[in-house]
């Protein structure tokens, strides 16, 4: 579970990077 949460963490500031962009 807690890769799971990790990897959705990781996606989730990739598309806020890319949103701020």
């Amino acid at each position: 579970v807690t890769e799971v949460l990790e990897e959705t963490l990781t996606s989730i500031e990739g598309i806020k990077t890319l949103t701020s962009e």
